[in-house]
């Protein structure tokens, strides 16, 4: 195995790489001042269209907004294997046989078309979400579950990482000179006649090229593995090799450990960093009270103090091994992907 695919990351790590990603963009969404004025109108939005479907209401279809968008939007139609599974997820989300709830939306669809706030706001949202490979409208609500060690264990963990979006950027490497993958009406191939299916998922190689093989054979997997977990929700979830590259498909994952001391510590400085940022805490302030809910590990060994206080002999030492957490934490938001210690340092600030 080359060093390059050495770096793949496969199972729990995945999904842990999965996990944080994912909060660490949301963050990124909620405090990037760009997205200020979009983010505020979130809520607002979510109000306009509860106060429309009433008890048909649900965030699938504050989603299936951004969806629509997209896959109607001629700046994404190159993304054409993600645009049919962005179609299948559509589809979905309006629950296609429920016909009030799809007159509804359409007429939302025209509401939005004739108004040039909301239209904005659509195409913001949506240009966010693809950028960041994440729902940007859950942005207002992600942070109402609870985080612990055992929610993102990995049993739970699929079921706390926030939803995927298309990841513009991802597709583009996905998709290079050597190679295309798109959805073909079945009548346009060789399987007319031979198959029921309608459409066909339908790889191209530029088998003459100097490409990378085992970089081929992993893109094939990762696109096959979205089309089929896209297609069965179980798989996604009880299958480990089809979650396992269904996840891949959306971001490029950074090496992340899946040991106790190395997951605690990575969501000590995230619940850290909430603490600062919303809470308005010092650094130290927000370090006492996430000890009490996260375990803090200080050179591989887990501090086992029931409390944590300024008069314990080792606060300096804790407190010290918390702020790089924090700053590890920090920097990942600002950049909205996974960032290691290794990475560039931020300065402390607000002790």
């Amino acid at each position: 195995m080359t060093k390059k695919h050495r770096g793949l990351l496969v199972g729990y790590r995945l999904k842990l790489a999965a996990f944080f990603h994912s909060e660490y963009a949301m963050r990124h969404i909620l405090t990037n001042k760009a997205y200020n004025e979009c983010v505020a109108y979130v809520p607002i939005f979510k109000e306009k269209l509860m106060q429309i479907f009433e008890h048909m209401y649900s965030e699938d279809i504050v989603d299936a907004f951004v969806e629509h968008h997209v896959f109607f939007n001629e700046k994404y139609h190159e993304m054409d294997v993600y645009s049919s599974v962005l179609n299948r997820r559509l589809v979905e989300h309006l629950h296609w046989s429920d016909v009030k709830i799809n007159s509804l939306f359409a007429k939302v669809c025209e509401t939005i078309a004739d108004d040039q706030k909301l239209s904005d706001f659509i195409s913001k949202i949506s240009e966010i979400s693809v950028k960041h490979g994440v729902y940007a409208t859950h942005v207002d609500s992600f942070r109402m579950k609870k985080y612990s060690l055992s929610r993102i264990s990995n049993e739970n963990i699929l079921f706390s990482t926030e939803k995927m979006f298309f990841n513009k950027e991802f597709f583009d490497k996905m998709n290079d000179v050597t190679t295309w993958f798109a959805m073909q009406n079945t009548c346009d191939t060789p399987l007319n006649k031979r198959i029921p299916a309608d459409q066909v998922l339908s790889i191209f190689i530029d088998v003459e090229s100097n490409f990378d093989f085992d970089d081929i054979v992993n893109k094939i997997k990762s696109i096959l593995a979205m089309v089929v977990s896209e297609s069965n929700a179980e798989k996604r979830s009880d299958d480990d090799s089809v979650s396992r590259y269904y996840l891949n498909t959306f971001f490029n994952p950074k090496w992340i450990k899946d040991k106790e001391n190395e997951i605690s510590n990575r969501l000590f400085g995230l619940i850290m960093w909430d603490n600062v940022e919303f809470k308005k805490m010092t650094q130290k302030e927000a370090f006492i009270d996430t000890f009490g809910v996260i375990k803090l590990y200080r050179d591989n060994t887990e501090c086992d103090a029931d409390m944590c206080n300024t008069d314990c002999v080792d606060f300096d030492d804790c407190f010290n091994s918390a702020r790089r957490l924090y700053r590890t934490a920090s920097n990942s938001i600002k950049k909205g992907r996974i960032l290691t210690s290794k990475d560039e340092k931020i300065p402390i600030f607000n002790v």
